[in-house]
């Protein structure tokens, strides 16, 4: 690419247009008079000569300031650009490890759910008709007996995990362990805001299952789980 040639600028067109009005001048005093020309035709010819040099001198300075204007223009936007690039906080890692514990005063929900029971087994609802349009995941887990589950939490998704016990489900909210013993025979619910670490243990002689939803879908590559053990095995 080949250099652009400096502009000449509005002060050196300027002194152009009175250089050439000059010779204009002479050539007029000097020449003109020589030729037999009617007086009309030398005005015109005059006037033709006067309004070239200023024409040529107009475009001169309007380039100037147009290009005045762009210079002033990308110089604030490239000022504005590079603030907005200083003040703007560098995004973290989607996938970072996260804080093992929770926010101070985040704690997890518990409460009994109805349990329709008879010779040929139970029947309970799980979720309420509310819970379900903000649910992404549901999974149903059975537990052997003195089988540990859990010993995690999730950073963005919440999950609410009905427990039919017997059953010990142990939480750690706000750097806090707390531990719930699921009778016999009942069902209870427990919705476990983000950061709050979970475990589940089966208490009894047989099979204990748990009913899990959470707010986040679920992804094999990235999935949003963190390592915090709270019920380590038993000898």
């Amino acid at each position: 690419m080949s250099p652009r040639k400096p502009s000449l600028g509005p002060v050196p067109s300027f002194a152009l247009l009175v250089l050439w009005s000059v010779i204009a001048g002479v050539f007029i005093g000097r020449f003109l008079p020589a030729i037999p020309l009617p007086g009309g035709v030398m005005l015109v010819v005059v006037a033709l000569l006067i309004t070239a040099g200023m024409v040529r001198a107009g475009m001169a300075l309007g380039a100037h300031l147009r290009g005045q204007a762009v210079s002033t223009e990308r110089g604030a936007r490239a000022t504005a650009g590079g603030a907005a690039g200083t003040a703007a906080p560098a995004s973290p890692p989607r996938h970072a490890a996260a804080p093992a514990t929770a926010p101070a005063g985040r704690m997890a929900e518990v409460e009994p759910v109805t349990v329709h029971a008879d010779a040929r087994g139970i029947v309970l609802e799980p979720a309420t008709p509310g819970m379900l349009p903000g649910q992404r995941n549901v999974h149903l887990v059975t537990s052997a007996p003195g089988a540990i589950r859990g010993n995690h939490y999730h950073e963005r998704g919440t999950e609410v995990a009905v427990v039919v016990g017997p059953a010990l489900v142990r939480l750690r909210e706000s750097g806090v362990v707390r531990d719930v013993d699921v009778p016999a025979g009942a069902a209870w619910r427990f919705t476990i805001p983000p950061r709050v670490s979970h475990a589940f243990q089966n208490t009894g002689d047989r099979p204990m299952v748990l009913v899990a939803f959470n707010t986040v879908e679920h992804d094999p590559a990235a999935p949003d789980v963190f390592r915090d053990v709270l019920i380590g095995p038993t000898a």
